[in-house]
């Protein structure tokens, strides 16, 4: 796998913010409400428990909902070791967040590849550091997606995550590979093996006619399987002839 970052014709300056501190109410618990106007689409309203054990997800303009009313289920989160519990706010990445090892590892946490699916699962601390938020994270195309690419013609919704806690802040993104939407997905095969290929892809700040401030995240991954084992499971993929590609249930 290879991960890249690079900033157009500009200098990447990473701040670092300090005095964040942690106040706890006992046998408490507080709701985060949307901030209005970003990343619009993408948030959600979320109520923990004081120690940031428990957490309930609900739409921004929905209503006020506990821990023990909790329409869509609770989640059990822990911060991890690059946030810290704070009242009314929830697991907080710490700051400065620290980075030990390489640059790849610090931003994924896994990728988990099934018989039909992909998982990716991302450190949203370092992702933030610098500068991607979840709207700006996506599975594209196993090749560098343009800005002006990004905004003509910008991924399905499918191909965005969500926002988890269960290990840590992170970015869950998934798809499976029968669907319609397959996020440009490009799949190979020969006579023994089928391999999918796309890469992990994130654009963040913006560009006027002259100057590019846009930061760019790219990280490529494949999964490869038997054919033997992939068809036995009952998957119906559309068959193309060795040497051929799929991209997006079509043959080229």
């Amino acid at each position: 796998m290879r991960l890249s970052i690079s900033k157009v014709k500009d200098v990447l300056i990473l701040m670092v913010l300090t005095g964040l501190t942690q106040i706890r109410l006992i046998n408490t618990e507080f709701t985060v409400k949307c901030i209005s106007g970003v990343d619009s689409g993408f948030e959600q309203k979320t109520t923990w428990s004081d120690n940031c054990a428990r957490m309930c997800r609900s739409p921004c303009n929905s209503t006020f909902e506990t821990l023990n009313s909790c329409t869509n289920g609770i989640e059990y989160t822990s911060c991890g070791s690059d946030s810290t519990c704070i009242q009314n706010q929830g697991c907080v990445c710490d700051s400065p967040v620290y980075i030990s090892g390489s640059l790849e590892n610090a931003f994924i946490r896994s990728i988990t590849c099934s018989n039909t699916s992909v998982i990716v699962l991302l450190n949203k601390c370092v992702l933030n550091l610098y500068g991607f938020k979840l709207a700006n994270v996506f599975i594209g195309q196993p090749t560098v997606v343009s800005e002006s690419e990004y905004s003509s013609n910008p991924p399905n919704a499918t191909c965005y995550g969500t926002t988890t806690y269960k290990n840590g802040p992170t970015y869950r993104l998934a798809y499976r590979f029968g669907e319609s939407n397959w996020c440009n997905t490009i799949r190979e095969q020969n006579s023994t093996i089928l391999t999918f290929k796309n890469a992990i892809q994130g654009i963040s700040g913006g560009s006027t006619s002259s100057v590019d401030r846009s930061t760019r995240l790219f990280a490529p991954f494949q999964c490869s399987y038997y054919r033997t084992f992939y068809e036995s499971v009952g998957t119906v993929l559309p068959s193309c002839g060795n040497g051929t590609t799929l991209v997006n249930g079509t043959c080229v």
